[in-house]
């Protein structure tokens, strides 16, 4: 919907019902793919409960891109086994030797990052 009440600027102007975008988070909670349910005369965009202003002053939104969606699912992942380990751990299956192999992982891909700068 365009027209000359609709506030929406850049690419904020050509979505549509039905289409994706990425709610962008904060520290508690992350980034996540939703789906416009409906984008007023005036340009404001709702998601679900959740009304964006037209010219996107807060940043709450992204463009849904391959890249970017890809980058939400693998964090919302990512989440799903923090919270697998936390539970695992604080049901006195905590294995130091288990979480050690963790680290060393991680540590090896933080070697691997600081070397690609290089």
């Amino acid at each position: 919907m365009t027209n000359s009440k609709d506030k929406r600027e850049g690419w904020l102007r050509k979505l549509k019902t039905g289409d994706e975008v990425i709610w962008v988070g904060n520290t508690w909670n992350p980034n996540r793919i939703k789906v416009i349910t409906n984008i007023t005369p005036s340009g404001q965009i709702d998601l679900g409960s959740v009304r964006v202003r037209p010219n996107n002053q807060r940043l709450d939104l992204k463009q849904c891109t391959p890249l970017a969606r890809k980058g939400v699912l693998e964090q919302e992942e990512a989440g799903k086994l923090i919270v697998r380990i936390r539970e695992w751990a604080g049901k006195g299956q905590f294995q130091l030797e288990i979480l050690q192999k963790v680290d060393a992982l991680i540590t090896e891909e933080e070697i691997k990052i600081a070397n690609k700068g290089k």
